[in-house]
């Protein structure tokens, strides 16, 4: 059962997720952050809409949302439109801009792309996306135990959501002027401490209002982080060998859901207390943002050497041209004697 209802479903939402952001940012590769953008909007009205179905529409047609067998049944409806949307689009099938012989599908499957695995740019940003799986979870999923109400605490959910919802319609405003790769990775950076402060401040979820607007903010950030962090795959590692390293990090992200969430089970549990499990949110989502400084010092000292040779070769360039003009010099000089 638990292979059914858990390793098959996760197996089966990563091959999805991944083959739909390499496809993304392989066919819309100058406005990928609006593309981005408009997916990951996409994504949050459909977790409102889940939201409200399970809010008032399940009661209505008599299924239970504690029960497995009607939320799979939900689930498999899901998937089945999903299933028709790939049949009719065949999104896979697009062949790649500069390489006509070559599909999308053909470049998610090269192997040519494992030399990948010797850039440390591409582990910074793996711990990026490890930090953001581990921390950005818990709040959305321990906020219920906090409020000790169904209702509330989807409502609280729902806020998260529409927080998100706002955020990425900010990015998509956003991204009608591209990034450099230095400003989107301060720009994670910053949302990921903003979030990672305000998940620090779980004593003050007491007051409702409070929560709320924790939710609305929490989202809002989440919402204008996730395609940049997406979009950066591609400006911090190229475009060459997508498949690999959006495999990588959606990995890197998978790894850290199912170590925080299983983290903060056990912290709540031995302490009986659900605001550790936020402190740990917290330092994870400041740890992610820890590691896109890092990411940003490396830019740099690459830019730095960069520019030293440059400098170095243009010197050697013009030693040459003043050596050709003493030699055609003394050349002119020797022929009028």
């Amino acid at each position: 059962m638990a292979f059914v209802l858990g390793a098959l479903p996760g197996i089966g939402n990563n091959f999805l997720m991944t083959s739909v952001m390499v496809a993304l940012l392989e066919h819309f590769r100058e406005r990928s952050h609006l593309a981005l953008s408009v997916t990951n909007a996409s994504g949050i009205l459909g977790k409102i809409a889940f939201t409200l179905i399970q809010i008032f529409l399940f009661p209505e047609i008599g299924v239970d949302s504690s029960n497995n067998k009607g939320l799979l049944q939900y689930q498999a409806a899901t998937y089945a439109i999903c299933i028709c949307g790939a049949v009719a689009l065949t999104p896979l099938n697009l062949h790649v801009k500069d390489s006509s012989e070559q599909t999308v599908r053909g470049r998610m499957l090269d192997i040519s792309g494992l030399q990948m695995l010797r850039s440390p740019v591409l582990y910074v940003l793996a711990s990026v996306f490890l930090f953001d799986g581990l921390g950005g979870g818990i709040p959305e999923q321990h906020i219920q135990q906090a409020s000790g109400v169904f209702l509330l605490s989807m409502l609280l959910v729902f806020f998260i959501a529409l927080g998100s919802l706002v955020g990425s319609i900010i990015s998509c405003c956003l991204s009608r002027k591209e990034m450099s790769r230095v400003v989107s990775l301060v720009l994670i950076a910053i949302f990921g401490i903003l979030m990672g402060v305000l998940t620090l401040t779980v004593e003050a979820f007491e007051k409702f209002e409070y929560a709320i607007s924790y939710c609305l903010l929490f989202g809002m950030f989440a919402g204008l982080r996730t395609p940049l962090m997406m979009r950066t795959i591609l400006l911090a590692l190229g475009e060459d060998h997508l498949g690999l390293t959006v495999g990588l990090t959606s990995f890197a992200t998978g790894l850290g859901s199912i170590i925080g969430d299983e983290s903060a089970g056990a912290i709540v549990k031995d302490h009986n207390r659900v605001d550790a499990a936020f402190y740990l949110s917290g330092l994870s989502l400041l740890a992610s943002a820890a590691a896109c400084l890092l990411l940003l010092k490396m830019e740099a000292k690459v830019n730095s050497q960069a520019q030293a040779t440059m400098s170095d070769t243009d010197q050697e360039g013009g030693s040459k041209q003043e050596g050709v003009r003493k030699e055609a010099s003394e050349r002119e000089t020797e022929h009028v004697s």
